[in-house]
């Protein structure tokens, strides 16, 4: 139930009068497209104001902000805000403390306005802490066995990690246009927002516009869906933006509908490459292994579609004809509801894993 937060609520009449308002303001492609809290910069050191503008659509409205993490839960209090340039600072004294990502959320006349704006604490590096292990096929790798501070000596615990301020930017989704359906995606910089701001920044940049999923792994040797992988220019499973990603944690589960970064064996190898995840059975080995930064929250009938496709080698996952990503673009995510979070959730399929691809035979 969405709670009634602020301080008045507005007449019917009252609501109606500032909602005709804002119909004459502003044309339904701007509603659609209005951000009412916008950063003013990107990036506010520790001791620098953290400064956003506040530009409601309507143009009689009590405003407020308060800031939640990604299930809705209140991180600070409601705080009156007026129409302009606001301090963060000012409002919340004890910012500096916040030591994960959360969500700032503009309230109008009680209710959600608008995308939120991401509060990311810049903090010094986790780095993995890697052990030899052993894959079932008998294979050796380096598995991630936990974290520690970049700064920290090897045996130390518990090191406080640096802050060095903010960055600061509007909660957006990823629409992406496949040849087989339309997908979108919730990015969750709660998780792991350097990878986050990553993907955002290819995406923005138009990088992934017309590559393929060029790894389909409808099912695993036991029988389990897995995943499907694409985000590679070179469509070979070796190619890249020509640089290289630090892994990231995160506590994002992998299940189906979850989407991850690729890597090879260095941890710090991701780049570009991302899966979808085909079913928890079949990827819960990968937790924490790979970073999981996003949720398809619309097209589970595009990702069994683009898993579904003929393949050419079933053991490499190689396809006949690769799907492809026709477009991919960022819009607007939707508010974030106290108590509730995002109104939508993550995709899940409306038959079991045992029948998700009838006929495939397990790689």
């Amino acid at each position: 139930m969405r709670s009634n937060l602020f301080f008045i609520m507005p007449n019917p009449v009252y609501r109606a009068l500032t909602a005709a308002l804002a119909i004459v303001l502003l044309t339904a492609e701007a509603w659609s497209d209005h951000e009412p809290l916008r950063p003013v910069q990107t990036f506010a050191a520790a001791d620098q104001a953290v400064r956003i503008e506040v530009s409601p659509r309507r143009a009689l409205d009590q405003l407020g902000v308060v800031l939640l993490d990604a299930s809705g839960e209140e991180i600070r209090p409601i705080r009156e805000v007026q129409r302009g340039e606001v301090d963060l600072r000012s409002i919340y004294p004890d910012l500096d403390e916040l030591r994960r990502p959360a969500y700032l959320q503009l309230i109008e006349f009680g209710d959600p306005s608008g995308p939120a704006v991401v509060i990311q604490p810049l903090l010094s590096r986790l780095i993995p802490v890697l052990e030899p292990d052993t894959r079932p096929d008998g294979t050796v790798y380096r598995r991630v066995a936990g974290w520690r501070d970049e700064y920290a000596e090897d045996d130390e615990e518990d090191v406080e990690r640096t802050f060095s301020g903010f960055r600061l930017f509007v909660d957006r989704d990823v629409r992406m246009e496949t040849s087989e359906g339309m997908l979108r995606l919730s990015l969750r910089a709660d998780q792991a927002p350097n990878t986050v701001w990553n993907f955002r920044q290819l995406v923005d940049q138009g990088f992934y516009d017309g590559l393929t999923f060029h790894r389909i792994v409808p099912l695993t040797a036991g029988g389990d869906p897995f995943v499907v992988q694409g985000g590679d220019p070179s469509g070979t499973g070796d190619g890249g933006p020509g640089y290289w990603l630090p892994l990231e944690p995160s506590e994002l589960e992998h299940d189906f509908g979850v989407v991850g970064m690729a890597r090879g064996e260095y941890a710090d190898s991701a780049g570009s490459q991302f899966y979808i995840a085909l079913s928890r059975a079949g990827t819960a080995r990968l937790d924490g292994q790979y970073t999981t930064f996003a949720e398809v929250v619309e097209g589970w009938e595009t990702i069994l579609a683009l898993a579904d496709v003929p393949l050419d080698d079933p053991r490499r996952g190689l396809p006949v004809n690769p799907p492809t990503i026709k477009r991919a673009w960022l819009i607007p995510a939707p508010p974030r509801f106290p108590g509730e979070g995002r109104p939508d959730r993550r995709v899940e399929p409306e038959v079991e894993d045992e029948d998700l691809f009838p006929g495939r035979v397990p790689r």
